[in-house]
């Protein structure tokens, strides 16, 4: 989940580096959110040892574009998305051959809170709560939470009805924008393992701003299978950091 350097680095100079690390861990399929491209030719180019791979882009104000993208060293037969009304945030799912079966993966972003938890944060912890500014900031971010709550439970429950109906095995990952306590994360982690409980260790958080106490970043599949080797990546190529899990398909 790379899109810009929380170290300030340009975005060329990031996708070079994200290429780097993407060769060093060498994974067979890799999910990309808020992915940013120059054009659709770099999108179906970059990274050219993934021979397949699907994407949904926005186009920015700036001409450039964003979006999602999985890369595949496996076939895709079949791909789509799933939009939400009046919003950039999306799924993606591709339909990997992988050994004569197909599993499909599911590439999140939901919805964002859209605020600065980071600098409210830092106000709280100078024990000004008492303050006016404070305590109206306070009611902002509530009413901004509940607003992203309820749009990410609807955006939820759209992805559920495609997986239902799908009803293929199915891996589900990326930026959740919430907590493992979460609705979000309970009703799309129902029925199926968590690659972090699973083979992880330690806090597993994600998000730099606010490490160690966020873990918004996912990796989720069937209860059949089984993972390895789950880790957070301390690549500090974005504000988040990636995760990778090796998952064996039974």
């Amino acid at each position: 989940m790379f899109h810009s350097s929380e170290k300030g680095f340009p975005r060329d100079v990031c996708r070079k580096m994200t290429g780097e690390e993407i060769r060093k861990n060498n994974p067979d399929i890799v999910c990309f959110e808020e992915f940013y491209v120059t054009d659709k030719t770099m999108a179906d180019t970059l990274f050219g040892e993934y021979g397949h791979r699907h994407y949904h882009l926005f186009r920015t104000k700036a001409g450039t574009l964003f979006g999602d993208i999985i890369l595949s060293k496996y076939p895709i037969k079949k791909s789509g998305d799933i939009s939400f009304p009046h919003s950039t945030n999306l799924c993606i799912f591709a339909d990997i051959e992988f050994r004569n079966r197909i599993i499909r993966i599911y590439d999140n972003h939901l919805e964002s809170y859209n605020l600065s938890l980071t600098a409210l944060a830092l106000k709280l912890s100078k024990h000004r709560a008492k303050d006016k500014n404070i305590r109206n900031e306070l009611l902002e971010v509530h009413e901004k939470v509940r607003g992203t709550t309820i749009k990410r439970s609807a955006q939820v429950s759209k992805i559920l009805n495609v997986i239902k109906k799908d009803g293929s095995a199915s891996i589900i990952c990326g930026d959740f924008n919430d907590t493992p306590m979460s609705y979000t994360y309970h009703k799309l982690a129902t029925g199926r393992k968590d690659a972090f409980k699973d083979s992880g260790e330690g806090a597993g958080a994600t998000f730099i701003p606010l490490w160690p106490f966020l873990r918004i970043d996912y990796i989720l599949f069937p209860r059949e299978y089984e993972s390895t080797n789950f880790r957070t990546i301390k690549s500090r190529l974005s504000d988040h950091y990636p995760i990778s899990a090796e998952i064996i398909v039974k």
